[in-house]
């Protein structure tokens, strides 16, 4: 495909990366390190599937995009090589700080990558106890595209049946953007509307504040 189409895969763990302050469970600042690639991307596209999560409810086109930017050394050769470009930390294990400063490191890195177009792929999603291999299959099929990675998340997420006030990066952003009432041009989305199975620690990570 890249010889016929003439593009290039890049893995982002190694790529080059400028600083971005987030926080540790303390509320203290940490340095992370975020993929130059995407962060200089002229058109970033988030394709993914909806998930519940382990941490912050609800996983879709927003952190799907925000958390591959970290960068990550997989193993003990490619760790070598990350040291010699000054990887020093496994930074996407590093933004899991609790569901307070999780929800905030997710905000902030939202904040910093634009994404100019969401496509999340509901045909078939998730429930349960994911992102991990607990993870629930849910036949859904219904999928959602917009120009607004928040409005497809917020959507997305209503389509779960789960509050937006329960998310707490979302509800961040769109504290911050105040993007109004998207409209939606399709089927009657409500109803595609599915009461999914939260994840067995749910009721913490809605207390995110």
């Amino acid at each position: 495909m890249q010889a016929k189409y003439g593009f290039t895969i890049v893995d982002l763990n190694y790529d080059q990366f400028s600083h971005l302050n987030l926080y540790d469970k303390k509320g203290n600042f940490w340095s992370a390190q975020v993929s130059k690639t995407l962060i200089n991307s002229d058109y970033v596209i988030s394709i993914c599937p909806p998930k519940t999560h382990n941490e912050v409810v609800y996983s879709g086109a927003i952190k799907n995009v925000v958390v591959g930017s970290l960068l990550r050394a997989r193993s003990k050769i490619k760790s070598f090589i990350a040291n010699r470009i000054g990887i020093v930390r496994n930074n996407k294990s590093m933004i899991h700080q609790g569901y307070k400063y999780t929800n905030q490191n997710l905000f902030t890195l939202a904040n910093y990558i634009k994404i100019n177009l969401a496509v999340i792929d509901g045909y078939a999603a998730m429930q349960g106890d994911g992102p991990g291999f607990k993870g629930e299959l849910v036949p859904s099929h219904w999928s959602v595209a917009s120009s607004s990675a928040l409005n497809a998340d917020i959507l997305a997420s209503s389509l779960m049946g789960i509050k937006l006030s329960d998310i707490g990066y979302l509800t961040l952003l769109n504290d911050n953007q105040k993007t109004g009432e998207p409209f939606v041009i399709g089927d009657n989305w409500k109803d595609s509307i599915q009461k999914f199975k939260m994840h067995s620690n749910f009721e913490k990570q809605r207390h995110w504040k």
